[in-house]
């Protein structure tokens, strides 16, 4: 083996010049067959590619953009300042859950300002991760609040098995996901009502807001930070005695306030929960004390805590949550 002299090339001649004959018959063949023309064709399914599949359309525009232009280059950081990987773009397939009809129907029907009053079980979770994971994977910020870390894990675990495909960044102390396309999902607790404060938002949720002490201060704080971005804010909670909540709720009661809304929707609304598990609920229990939390919300009659009819439904339900039908939502990505 010859050894390495400092200051002297091991190649001094450079590269073979053999070396290029095989590009050289490449070009040639593309030249002849007219095989960029034809990759032309497919990417806009013109004359005999028509009908070509979609995948094989958009990897004939792939690979005319990488012939013409380079791959995209994206820059990620390093410990050792800024660095640049090449890749082609590509595209991710996230399964999120369907939203059932009453979280459908509240979601159509739904202003800037929106408060669900809802029964345990009903699915504010869900819909409450519904309404942060669309603009965030639109590349926008935005925040789930709680009134506290333990109440915050089990939402901070499923968004991140949720996401996971598409998470660039993930910090488990500052409980921050930040996504492929710039979106950022930020979770925070309301121990502190100042919390969040500086951040603009696209969207917020306050999960359990009926169990915030300092509901009040903890809103006057967090709705300067949709300002910049005219973001949307969704209070979720099962009921909680006559507090700030239901002052929130009666906002979107009030037909003078246009950009409030509020829902009364009882767990019996939940088609994935069995009507025999809400039926025998009470036995055993104090109604009164049970009520607001498995049929939703009571009204307040002359001093009586009267509990909100139930509507009966005659359709088959499922009981298993597993069983829920899941919406496949298509995100394709450029450089990451």
């Amino acid at each position: 083996m010859a050894r390495w002299v400092k200051g002297r090339s091991g190649n001094p001649q450079g590269r073979p010049k053999h070396g290029t004959a095989i590009a050289e018959v490449a070009r040639r063949q593309l030249e002849r067959h007219r095989l960029i023309e034809t990759l032309g064709s497919i990417g806009a399914r013109a004359q005999e590619y028509a009908q070509v599949d979609v995948d094989q359309q958009m990897r004939a525009i792939q690979l005319l953009l990488a012939y013409g232009y380079g791959p995209p280059r994206a820059e990620i950081s390093s410990g050792e300042g800024w660095s640049s990987r090449w890749f082609m773009p590509k595209q991710i397939k996230l399964q999120l859950p369907a939203p059932h009809p009453a979280q459908l129907r509240v979601i159509q029907e739904a202003r800037r300002f929106n408060v669900v009053c809802c029964g345990r079980r009903w699915g504010k979770t869900v819909l409450g991760m519904d309404r942060l994971i669309h603009p965030a994977l639109g590349g926008k910020a935005v925040a789930w609040f709680a009134p506290n870390y333990r109440l915050l894990a089990d939402v901070w675990r499923e968004l991140q098995a949720t996401l996971q495909p598409v998470i660039s960044k993930l910090n488990q102390q500052e409980r921050r996901l930040e996504l492929h396309g710039s979106g950022v999902i930020e979770m925070w607790s309301l121990d502190s009502p100042d919390a969040g404060r500086g951040r603009a938002y696209a969207a917020v949720v306050i999960d359990e807001a009926a169990m915030v002490p300092n509901l009040e201060q903890a809103c006057h704080s967090i709705r300067p930070m949709l300002t910049d971005r005219l973001g949307e804010g969704w209070f979720l909670s099962t009921p909680k005695g006559m507090n700030y909540f239901k002052a929130l709720y009666d906002r979107g009661q009030d037909r003078e306030r246009q950009e409030w809304a509020s829902w009364q929707m009882p767990t019996s609304e939940n088609p994935y929960i069995d009507p025999a598990e809400i039926d025998a609920a009470p036995l055993g229990y104090d109604g009164i004390r049970l009520q607001p939390g498995i049929l939703g919300p009571v009204r307040q009659l002359g001093g009586q805590r009267v509990p909100p009819r139930r509507r009966s439904s005659h359709r088959d339900r499922q009981t298993a949550e597993g069983s829920r039908p899941r919406l496949c939502h298509w995100l394709r990505l450029g450089p990451i």
